[in-house]
């Protein structure tokens, strides 16, 4: 299971048809394109788009275009040409909409190490989660044993919630951790877990995901939500 942590953004399916312009029908990357959306400090529901290509062997660059957006040049994440990503919402003048994305083909051109090219489509469908709704974030008093209760609404179509804990800057538990919604849809964590950082102000975020049809490698849609609370 891929970790979905905004270096988060590598969750893939292939779905593609390409063209080869040079010779290397070998290069086979995985491009995937999936949508992100979230409460924003305004609670107003906002989205982004995430684009995403990898590829073991080795990429010196890919574009991408598709519905409503010109042609955009993903970042070489890792700087060694196995994984490009780029978030609308860090794209020169972009930033978070208060409207879904457009659904449709979205196609990558992909320049790999030995010079060969190829194209590689994905789709977005219009199946968007919305963002979870916290019911509680609350400490339990309970003697030795105190713990801190995230309880959260459930969300139509997800087919795992992930949870993130942080303190400033410091990352107590990243993103990774898939929990399905017929098992819980509460999280409850000792206090002694946070000692490191206390007193302090912990970030509880927890998003739910939705794979594309058949397969567990690559997103459809994230949505994600978070409340603090000071221990």
């Amino acid at each position: 299971m891929k970790n979905l942590g905004l270096s988060f953004l590598t969750i893939l399916i292939m779905l593609f048809g390409f063209s080869c312009k040079k010779s290397g029908t070998g290069n086979n990357a995985t491009a995937d394109v999936f949508v992100r959306s979230f409460l924003d400090t305004s609670k107003v529901i906002s989205y982004n788009t995430v684009f995403s290509v990898t590829f073991i062997g080795g990429i010196t660059a890919v574009t991408v275009e598709g519905p409503g957006i010109p042609p955009l040049s993903l970042i070489d994440h890792f700087g060694d040409g196995t994984a490009f990503f780029k978030d609308t919402s860090m794209a020169p003048g972009g930033g978070y909409n208060h409207t879904p994305p457009k659904t449709g083909i979205y196609t990558f051109h992909v320049t790999f190490n030995d010079g060969s090219e190829k194209d590689f489509t994905n789709t977005l469908s219009s199946t968007i989660l919305l963002p979870p709704v916290i019911d509680s974030l609350y400490k339990k008093p309970f003697g030795l044993d105190q713990s801190v209760r995230f309880a959260w609404e459930p969300v139509v179509g997800a087919q795992y919630y992930q949870i993130r804990m942080s303190c400033g800057q410091n990352v107590i538990q990243d993103w990774g951790l898939n929990m399905t919604p017929g098992s819980v849809l509460a999280y409850e964590r000792l206090i002694d877990n946070f000692s490191n950082y206390l007193p302090g102000t912990i970030l509880f975020e927890i998003r739910a995901v939705l794979y594309e049809p058949g397969n567990e490698n690559y997103a459809q849609s994230i949505s994600q939500s978070s409340l603090p609370i000071d221990l």
